[in-house]
């Protein structure tokens, strides 16, 4: 990893933080506004939720093998 002045470098990070505001405009005028673009992103967002609630309750991991709960 990249270090300047001590810190590791994040270029993802960094470049993702630049692109956002562009991006989510430029989304927002490509769907009719913000409140369709917020829509999509909860829609988005209760898919991704979904999944996971699956996919834990299957108890398998990403090979298929059983993953132990952790413990607490």
């Amino acid at each position: 990893m990249v270090t300047i002045n001590g810190r590791r470098y994040v270029a993802p990070a960094t470049v993702a933080a630049a692109i956002a505001p562009w991006a989510g405009a430029s989304l927002a005028e490509t769907l009719g506004g913000y409140p369709r673009l917020f829509t999509v992103f909860s829609v988005a967002s209760i898919a991704a939720v979904t999944l996971a609630a699956v996919s834990s309750a299957s108890g398998s991991g990403p090979t298929g093998a059983s993953v132990p709960a952790p413990e607490i």
